[in-house]
């Protein structure tokens, strides 16, 4: 082998090594694909439980067909209570709610998961005797809401919930976001809440729609099955205080694929569509040389950015479209990567029609942990990231505790289930939190970035 042949080999060698998305991180099954929601349909692997048309996938307590009005795509909540006929075990569920405008009852209906855990339904918009316990959006006398996000009467909102059932001497868990904003996130509930209606039945349960009297409406029901808690599943959080009414906040609005929607008002913009401000260049205090114009900003081959304002625990919006005219594959394809605190990659990239290693594929933990699904969009498509993110937390010796994690809904569909990060660190600080910043990965790819924002939790 001659000097020149062996440098080639190690050159090429080291392009590698050295290109963090080059090779496989594991063995595991590409993630089945789902179509995510659009304009108020359900996604493709989920049990519509209410589609607008009738109530035949409900009946009252005794298995008698359920008499409550359907009109217009809406059922309004009228006697006696509407159980599923469809039950589950675990399960992400959606549904949206409106309460009237006139009332003594303040709108007081509920949804309780396997006809035992109760997230209450009502008008904690404006002033009512309820107590804090009995609050929008909380778990009925267990936990009230991080923040009270419900908005007028007369207005749709919208329950997004990750449920999972009781097991053995295991409690369900219970995460929430109201209106889009998280507003329970992992609680343990043992047993039932106040009022529970049915058992289970070998780990499955209905949905219960309860009548309070009031009109309420629902409609664009559905469920769709996930994965039970693992040992990669992080601990429940139970903190709560239910003496006081959570603060009110107004919610956010959801974007379309032309429009971005605004944030919710506890929310700072990280990019509002107009002010690349508050980036700069990966390590340099200068101004990004990405591409901003019309409302986005995009890659542009100039190196990766990174904020200048620094978080702990948060709820992060991002969206993202990759480039409409495809090239190349795998991981050459659309590639970027959002990086909480710069180290821990949520993975965008053009995952529609395209094969590539599942943890490095879009909205993977890269090299931690592969989607649940593939719910991406195709090219060229605005797409979105929810993402709650936990760092990890020490005891005074500054010994790890709680190894922190992520949880994910891609396209609205959950991808990432309260997963631990498997690479935080084993010692840190004893008496604050841990801070960071967001980056912005450039791969070479002109993916853009719009509507970025995020909640501080802690």
């Amino acid at each position: 082998m001659n000097r020149l042949t062996f440098t080639a080999i190690i050159i090429a060698a080291s392009v590698l090594v050295g290109n963090a998305h080059s090779a496989p991180r594991d063995e595991e099954p590409q993630p089945p694909i789902v179509t995510p929601p659009t304009n108020g349909s359900a996604p493709s692997d989920a049990v519509v439980l209410f589609d607008g048309k009738d109530m035949s996938g409900f009946t009252d307590l005794k298995g008698q067909p359920i008499t409550w009005k359907v009109a217009d795509g809406v059922t309004t909540a009228g006697k006696g209570n509407a159980v599923s006929k469809h039950t589950f075990a675990d399960a992400q569920i959606h549904l949206e709610f409106n309460l009237p405008t006139s009332g003594k009852a303040h709108g007081n209906s509920g949804v309780y998961l396997h006809g035992r855990y109760e997230i209450q339904v009502i008008d904690s918009f404006n002033e009512n005797p309820y107590k804090p316990g009995q609050q929008c959006a909380g778990i009925y006398m267990k936990y009230t809401p991080l923040v009270n996000a419900t908005t007028a009467p007369g207005k749709w909102q919208t329950y997004d919930i990750i449920f999972h059932g009781a097991k053995g001497d295991k409690p369900a868990r219970i995460t929430v976001f109201h209106n889009g904003v998280l507003v329970q996130y992992n609680r343990s509930v043992k047993g039932g809440t106040a009022g529970a209606k049915v058992k289970t039945v070998d780990g499955k349960g209905p949905i219960l729609l309860q009548s309070h009297g009031g009109p309420v409406q629902y409609r664009n029901i559905w469920a769709r099955p996930i994965a039970p808690m693992s040992e990669k599943t992080g601990p429940p959080v139970n903190a709560t205080n239910l003496k006081e009414h959570s603060p009110k906040i107004t919610p956010g609005t959801a974007s379309t694929n032309d429009k971005p929607g605004a944030k919710p008002g506890d929310a700072t913009y990280l990019f509002d569509g107009k002010d690349a401000s508050v980036w700069m260049q990966k390590n340099k205090d200068e101004a990004i040389k990405w591409k901003v114009e019309n409302g986005y900003m995009e890659v542009t081959r100039t190196g990766g950015i990174n904020s200048k304002i620094n978080f702990s625990d948060i709820q992060l919006h991002v969206e993202f479209a990759t480039p409409s005219e495809v090239k190349g594959d795998s991981q050459g394809r659309g590639n970027s990567g959002i990086k909480l605190h710069g180290k821990y990659e949520v993975q965008v990239l053009d995952s529609y029609n395209n094969k590539t290693y599942p943890n490095g594929q879009a909205s993977a933990i890269y090299g931690q942990y592969a989607p649940a699904v593939n719910a991406s969009r195709p090219p060229g498509r605005w797409q979105t990231y929810d993402v709650v993110y936990r760092t990890a937390k020490f005891d005074d010796e500054g010994k790890q505790t709680d190894p922190g994690g992520f949880t994910v809904l891609h396209n609205g569909v959950v991808v990432q289930d309260h997963v631990i990060n498997k690479r935080a660190p084993k010692k840190g600080p004893k008496d604050k939190p841990i801070i960071g910043h967001l980056h912005l990965q450039d791969h070479g790819n002109p993916v853009r970035y719009r509507n970025i924002w995020f909640r501080p939790l802690n």
